[in-house]
């Protein structure tokens, strides 16, 4: 009887091992392994789990959750959960199409002197199209330049089709490939977060805590009416 089981056994054995080498053989592996940035999981694992008990909670009240449930507080028990259940989910999500658009502007900041400070001062805030706003620079910002710039920024896509072409190369470099590869190393980058209950593109990174946006000393009274009227218009169209 040992002796079967012996044989058993080391047959099981040299089953598994071939199967944990063919999962470990790279065609396998690069497809689905994922090497956390900073020890940082994309996304959160600890904002899944609480999003998870918090559906838990609200879908079935008195099972998960708090122990005991109250019809009279039902209301307030399923708001609170949903909200940050809402909430949670909101901070996971992530557009990259303010990359792009800081690309363009760094672009023509090359080809034209007078935007030159846009390379080292500059910054772009806001959606991809309408409501864009390019910052020619924060400390010594030039609405009229900003606005010609942001202009510019917008249109050249449709200048790229006037000769012909359609333009996706530049958006998947700069909106998709660069931009990832920057939220999964945790450096600064231009991307669309949720503030304020809407998606603000915004200079920002991912952190062990969660998303940090770029915290500005000083904003130019004109480049925050630009951005503040991006915010109310993205609102509306909610």
């Amino acid at each position: 009887m040992s002796i079967l089981q012996d044989n058993t056994s080391s047959a099981a054995m040299e089953r598994l091992d071939s199967v944990v080498d063919r999962l470990c053989h790279p065609e396998s592996l690069d497809k689905v392994w994922h090497c956390s940035a900073r020890g940082m999981a994309m996304p959160s694992l600890d904002r899944l789990n609480e999003i998870m008990d918090r559906l838990r909670a609200a879908l079935f009240p008195g099972y998960f959750g708090a122990a005991r449930v109250w019809r009279e507080s039902m209301r307030h028990h399923l708001a609170a959960n949903l909200d940050s259940v809402y909430r949670l989910l909101a901070e996971q999500i992530q557009g990259y199409g303010l990359g792009v658009m800081n690309a363009r502007a760094a672009y023509y900041a090359k080809k034209d002197d007078r935007f030159a400070s846009f390379l080292t001062e500059g910054r772009s805030f806001g959606p991809h199209g309408t409501g864009l706003t390019i910052a020619n620079s924060i400390d010594h910002y030039d609405d009229a330049l900003s606005q010609e710039l942001t202009n510019l920024t917008v249109t050249a896509n449709l200048k790229m089709r006037e000769i012909g072409f359609k333009p996706y190369v530049a958006p998947a470099l700069s909106s998709g490939a660069l931009s990832l590869l920057l939220t999964l190393r945790g450096e600064w980058h231009c991307g669309s977060v949720f503030l304020d209950g809407i998606y603000m593109g915004v200079k920002n990174r991912y952190t062990p805590a969660g998303i940090e946006t770029e915290v500005l000393p000083h904003i130019p009274d004109a480049l925050f009416g630009h951005i503040r009227d991006a915010a109310e218009h993205l609102k509306e169209v909610l």
